[in-house]
């Protein structure tokens, strides 16, 4: 996908992943992989960044996936006070949500984008989630 992406778009990507030592369950990797989509489409569309890197993280008991580009940023008080105006956070957040995680987004105009997207990992929160659906 990065790789796609980057030639069709003009865009430099790089990607590093620490401490993934085996595969995910099914729904948290295809969910993961929709956020990084999402987060790659709304870098792509609106931050006429020229850089763009995706980080993938595991702890013993939580993913973190980082975004983080050199766009043109956006005005964060601006998407929390018209939230349902940009559908591509909102997909994000809600995304998140389901997994029990967080989604933190940290810019300014003029010095790109940082997405932060933890999602926990424990069997705790796991059993829990599959047991509500």
């Amino acid at each position: 996908m990065v790789e796609r992406l980057a030639s069709e778009n003009d865009v430099q990507m790089t990607t590093s992943s620490f401490n993934i030592q085996q595969r995910l369950p099914l729904d948290i990797e295809t969910v993961c992989y929709r956020m990084a989509q999402q987060a790659l489409e709304n870098v792509i569309v609106h931050a006429e960044a020229t850089e763009v890197s995706v980080r993938l993280r595991q702890s013993r008991s939580m993913l973190t996936m980082t975004v983080q580009d050199n766009g043109v940023g956006l005005d964060l008080r601006r998407w929390d006070k018209h939230r349902y105006d940009g559908a591509g956070l909102l997909i994000m957040e809600m995304y998140t949500e389901w997994l029990g995680g967080t989604l933190t987004v940290f810019s300014s105009k003029g010095i790109g984008a940082i997405t932060k997207v933890a999602v926990p990992l424990s069997k705790d929160i796991l059993e829990r989630r599959i047991l509500s659906e």
